[in-house]
């Protein structure tokens, strides 16, 4: 699953999504969403991990290894623009750089469409 959010060919595609979901977010609460719920999100078959983690694990392991994975995805869309967030600070998602230059591309075809 890392491979698939991060990899070349998957991780704009994957970003862009993370992006969408925490404007949208944004924009219903006022605030960005925990790296839970994005990843729940992203991921509804697997309540946001990249699989189910096999028998014997305890709770702090789980839970360890759930954060280190999605930091790991995460980290990679904001190194290529789509998110951003502040470290440490709870609900400080947002999008990134490169998702607000496609967002304003795409507002500017639209008003052109409009004035024709």
């Amino acid at each position: 699953m890392s491979e698939t959010l991060t990899g070349e060919d998957t991780a704009d595609e994957w970003g862009l999504a993370a992006a969408i979901f925490i404007a949208r977010t944004r924009r219903k609460t006022g605030r960005g969403p925990t790296f839970s719920e994005l990843f729940t999100y992203l991921l509804p078959d697997t309540s946001g991990l990249p699989a189910p983690f096999p028998d014997g694990y305890a709770y702090p392991q789980r839970r360890r290894l759930a954060g280190e994975f999605r930091l790991f995805a995460a980290i990679e869309w904001k190194r290529r623009g789509w998110v951003s967030w502040e470290p440490g600070v709870t609900r400080s998602l947002r999008v990134g750089r490169v998702f607000r230059e496609h967002s304003r591309a795409l507002q500017q075809q639209r008003a052109a469409k409009e004035r024709r």
